[in-house]
């Protein structure tokens, strides 16, 4: 998937949204028949289902080439405008505005309910704003968490200024000299040769 999310998760999710958001279009002004056969309110249901779950393919796709960006895996370059689009700020406003649409749309259903006195309802009528407006509510919410879980896939493992080198561990106060500083260690031998030299030249 990370190699070719387009062919297997992108593509797809984009094929089922554009049929679910047609489907749902066309049977929200009522019952439709085709050859004799009915699309009421149930294949309302199914189309934004249809909706959900290709906006959850297009999401999932949207996180496989954002990791493998991050990884190296996908070019920059062929694979840049994932990382505006799915940037913080704007799935969070979109999110918003279609979280908007649903309560809009829950608001109208209400008081469509009110003018019965808050009776009983025509089923079949008030499906016809309560799902679509459900499904808005419920894909503004995916939206918004989307962005956010694509600006946790950005995030880098080491801060800028930090070395990725793990600190060297340092020997207790009270360890020989050697432990200490390999580099004197090693240079003490030097010394040494050199003092008999010294104990001779002199009186």
């Amino acid at each position: 998937m990370l190699f070719a999310p387009r062919q297997l998760l992108i593509a797809p999710g984009i094929a089922l949204i554009l049929l679910g958001v047609v489907g749902a279009a066309w049977l929200l002004p009522g019952e439709r028949r085709v050859d004799g056969v009915g699309f009421d309110v149930s294949a309302l249901v199914y189309a934004c289902l249809a909706i959900l779950v290709g906006a959850q393919l297009l999401m999932f796709g949207g996180f496989a080439q954002l990791y493998g960006l991050q990884e190296g895996l996908i070019k920059q370059v062929a694979h840049a405008w994932w990382s505006r689009v799915f940037r913080l700020e704007t799935c969070v406003a979109a999110g918003l505005a279609l979280m908007g649409v649903g309560v809009a749309g829950t608001i109208v259903a209400i008081q469509m309910w009110s003018h019965t006195d808050f009776g009983p309802l025509d089923p079949r009528r008030e499906i016809r704003i309560v799902v679509p407006s459900a499904t808005a509510v419920a894909l503004g919410v995916s939206v918004i968490f989307a962005g956010l879980f694509a600006s946790l896939l950005s995030l880098r493992t080491t801060r800028p200024g930090r070395s990725a080198v793990p600190a060297q561990r340092q020997p207790p106060p009270d360890a020989p000299l050697s432990e200490k500083s390999p580099s004197l260690a090693q240079s003490s031998p030097s010394l040494s040769q050199s003092s008999p030299s010294l104990s001779q030249s002199s009186p």
